[in-house]
């Protein structure tokens, strides 16, 4: 099956909606210390998962090193589901993502093609979902397409993944965005 999942700027982060499930996914906006928070919220307020930094001392010290150079790393995120701990992302290395948990582990990989940025989520060496984003954007949209036909686990996992992917591999500053179209060349 294939989707597209948009994500939006608001006055408080990043929104993303989808046609795969009712959930929004949010994501706030983050700044010298604060630690990103990204969850997935059901049409009755219920929060079902939360991604989130928790470690102000690592987030400053990444913060500082980032000023000399790019480091091939991204502060830990903590993975909760109903508000209960279940797993953590790991150190990002070699354009993969491993993301450990009590039910399952995945990798996300990136993968630059000429047309589109791909992300492979990969369980046991099988490749379960494929979140694919173009390099051209309409306004402060960024749009992705979601190919999950051997996708087996919740699908608001799987769009806060491709949240988590938007954040962590593709990060902007949207105050210093100027045009309507534009092409990533990276």
């Amino acid at each position: 099956m294939t989707d597209n999942i948009e994500r939006f700027f608001t006055k408080t982060g990043y929104e993303y909606k989808s046609n795969i499930t009712n959930t929004k996914i949010k994501a706030n906006y983050t700044l010298g210390l604060l630690l990103r928070k990204i969850y997935a919220i059901k049409e009755n307020g219920d929060c079902t998962y939360i991604l989130k930094q928790e470690d102000y001392v690592k987030k400053m010290l990444y913060n500082i090193i980032r000023l000399f150079y790019r480091p091939t790393t991204i502060p830990i995120y903590i993975l909760y589901k109903n508000h209960i701990k279940i797993g953590n992302t790991e150190h990002y290395k070699n354009n993969i993502l491993p993301i450990k948990t009590t039910i399952f582990e995945l990798k996300l990989i990136k993968i630059n093609d000429k047309k589109n940025h791909i992300i492979r989520i990969v369980e046991n060496n099988n490749t379960i979902a494929e979140i694919i984003k173009s390099r051209v954007r309409y306004g402060k949209k960024n749009i992705y397409s979601v190919i999950y036909n051997n996708w087996y686990y919740d699908k608001d996992l799987l769009l806060l993944l491709t949240a988590l992917c938007d954040v962590v591999f593709f990060p902007e500053w949207p105050l210093l965005k100027w045009s309507a179209i534009e092409y990533d060349l990276n």
